[in-house]
């Protein structure tokens, strides 16, 4: 009785137990289900800018079937919680149905659409276009890959910054591939219309076209070998042209083409019975290897022209390049090899190369050639004062216009030489001539500093007549040491810089050679025609001290003037109303020198000035009212004192007048060239 009750207590307790774990289990499945639908809601919710409506249908499908394939397997769907089954089989059979109906009539239109272009504006793509829709229209020539490949491309031209986009694409096709879809419909006259342009094409054209279809897009670094220092080798190259796939593509892979093409092609509607023609395929072999390879090369000689010689910093660099250049195992000549190598040995661009990689003439003329500009190079890399050095072989090279040195040798042997050596000669050249001007400024602002400044600073620095305003004056003995002949500005040009300037008009500028000229500013060089400008001015007439000679005619004087004299040095002019004569003046600079002039009027007043020192004549000239007329040698220049005036006509005897606004008053010394 006992035991009976028990064993029904303890019935009783496993039952519960049971109903407790089942509801448990009830609740865990529930709560998983309800989070798969809330997973799934969002994502068919989702919203999705910018796509058609049943793109953006189909997208959120496939994110649906995406969120419910990454969920757990329930394995509590004995207890009817198995809602999230029914709804993937649900999504799945909506996605299907529109990849089987929206999703063809979107590839249908887009190949169509396709088609009709290329037809009127892209020939060279029709051929890939027509295989593409023939292979989706009639399964027997399906080549997924070919298909994946055209269509991958035609989604990276439209969705071109959106890799996500080109990926949800694909899915698409993927899932349109499995579906094993009914065929589509061909638009016969579409099919027609397209394989008629095809056959106005040359064969060979429709070939190559074929050809590179296979690796359009794709392309291959142009040297992966041992890294060229001082080369930049960077850019690419198509991969139909790399030189790994050269020998496969001409040797195997256009014979297997011409032969395929021969046989008729399926693509142009040539269905007929075949009956080998080896002459034709043979033909057909030659005539695209033909074009293969002028392709090759026009590609190879604008790859070369990438790869450029990154221009020397210094002149220890210039001739580790030409090191480089020297080394016939250098990685360089390796690297040009690899590309000429398997071409066929014919008349074209990579012809000279060819030769040239097989060291002939023009070669060995480059080796000597480039050994004589080490040498020329060297003397200033190793010079104790290699600045100094530098300087030297830059001015004798302008002074001799690069007549027999080496650089220009190597310039002149660079215009023989293939792509893309001339180049890299040119750079060097070009380059290390660009460094030694450098440094011949550099010289030359040291012999600036030394040579000029200190001089001018001291003596010639806000003291008239340089300084129009100053108050203090020059000496001569100054003047003839700084503007004289063979005085300071004159030596340095001569002996500096007469190198580097064009003197053979009257405006001087920096001479250029091979490109390059010193980088000093046209501004400073005019400077420097003052100086000339001004020893002219001064020293024509007495090489020794500075001398002015002119001419003063009268011309009227203020109406209650009765008399005006100028004293001249010593040299007396009178003017009195209706005497017109002309007087002939000299002014030689001394520090004795006076000028007095004075006016007398009707009135008791007698206004007279008086100046004195080596520079009197031209204080008179800065303080009084000077015109420029027609005549460059000719001016009217008018006295004024106390409101009288006397008016004359100044002509002056020397070559270049020291009247001239902008010459004499302008001239300054800049700190550095």
């Amino acid at each position: 009785m006992i035991n009976n009750r028990r064993l029904t207590l303890i019935k009783y307790a496993v039952t519960g137990l049971l109903l407790l774990g089942g509801l448990a289990l009830w609740h865990y499945a529930y709560q998983q289900n309800r989070l798969a639908l809330n997973e799934v809601k969002a994502a068919l919710t989702h919203p999705v800018s910018q796509e058609p409506l049943w793109l953006s249908q189909l997208n959120q499908l496939q994110q649906a079937l995406g969120e419910l394939q990454q969920r757990p397997l329930n394995h509590l769907s004995w207890l009817g919680l198995n809602q999230t089954e029914i709804l993937r089989q649900q999504i799945q059979a909506t996605y299907n149905h529109l990849i089987d109906t929206t999703f063809v009539l979107y590839l249908d239109q887009l190949l169509t659409t396709q088609i009709k272009t290329d037809i009127t504006h892209n020939p060279s793509g029709l051929y890939h276009s027509l295989q593409t829709y023939l292979m989706l229209t009639e399964p027997a020539h399906l080549d997924i890959p070919f298909v994946k490949d055209w269509l991958a491309h035609w989604w990276a031209k439209r969705y071109p910054h959106d890799l996500n986009a080109q990926q949800r694409m694909m899915k698409h096709f993927n899932a349109l591939l499995q579906s094993h879809p009914a065929p589509w419909p061909i638009d016969y006259a579409l099919v027609n219309a397209a394989q008629a342009e095809l056959k106005k094409r040359p064969l060979v054209e429709i070939a190559f076209a074929e050809l590179q279809s296979e690796y359009d897009g794709l392309s291959a670094p142009s040297w992966e070998g041992e890294k060229i220092n001082d080369l930049n080798t960077s850019a690419n190259v198509p991969a139909l042209y790399s030189t790994d796939h050269f020998k496969y593509i001409y040797n195997v892979k256009i014979p297997y083409l011409a032969s395929v093409i021969e046989k008729g092609n399926w693509v142009m509607g040539e269905n007929e019975e075949y009956f080998p023609n080896a002459e034709i395929a043979h033909t057909l072999t030659q005539q695209l290897q033909a074009a293969y390879l002028q392709h090759y090369i026009a590609q190879w000689t604008s790859v070369l022209k990438q790869w450029i010689l990154i221009p020397p910093n210094t002149l220890n660099d210039a001739i580790k390049e030409i090191n480089v250049l020297s080394d016939e195992h250098s990685p360089v000549w390796q690297a040009l090899n690899l590309v000429v190598n398997e071409v066929p040995t014919t008349n074209n661009s990579l012809h000279s190369l060819h030769e040239f990689l097989n060291k002939n003439e023009t070669y060995q003329t480059m080796q000597s050639t480039l050994k004589n500009l080490y040498l020329y190079l060297q003397t200033v890399t190793t010079a104790p004062d290699g600045i100094k050095t530098a300087y030297d072989t830059a001015a004798n090279r302008m002074q001799d216009n690069g007549a027999n040195d080496p650089m220009t040798a190597a310039l002149t042997l660079s215009q023989q030489l293939p792509v893309p050596v001339n180049e890299w000669v040119t750079t060097i050249v070009q380059n290390s001539w660009k460094l030694l001007l450098q440094n011949s400024v550099q010289y030359l602002n040291t012999m600036w500093a030394i040579n000029v400044l200190p001089e001018y600073h001291h003596s010639i620095l806000h003291r008239f007549p340089i300084f129009k305003k100053a108050r203090q004056d020059m000496s001569v003995i100054d003047f003839n040491r700084f503007f004289g002949p063979g005085g300071t500005m004159e030596s340095f040009f001569y002996y500096y810089l007469s190198p580097f300037v064009d003197t053979s008009q009257p405006y001087w500028t920096w001479k250029n050679l091979d490109g390059e000229q010193v980088d000093i500013d046209q501004t400073k060089l005019d400077m420097l025609i003052r100086a000339s400008m001004i020893q002219q001015m001064f020293y024509t007439i007495n090489p020794l001290t500075p001398t002015l000679q002119f001419t003063l005619t009268p011309v009227s004087l203020s109406s209650n003037v009765k008399r005006f004299t100028l004293n001249v040095a010593g040299q007396m002019v009178v003017f009195e109303p209706g005497v017109i004569k002309g007087n002939q003046l000299r002014w030689t600079h001394s520090p004795n020198n006076f000028i007095t002039l004075r006016f007398n009027t009707l009135s008791t007043q007698q206004p007279t000035l008086t100046l004195l020192g080596s520079w009197a004549w031209l204080h008179l000239i800065s303080q009084s009212h000077l015109h420029m007329t027609d005549d460059p040698k000719q001016f009217q220049l008018t006295f004024t004192l106390s409101g009288n005036e006397a008016h004359y006509q100044l002509t002056t005897d020397n070559p270049i007048s020291p009247y001239l606004p902008g010459v004499l008053f302008a001239f300054r010394c800049p700190k550095s060239l």
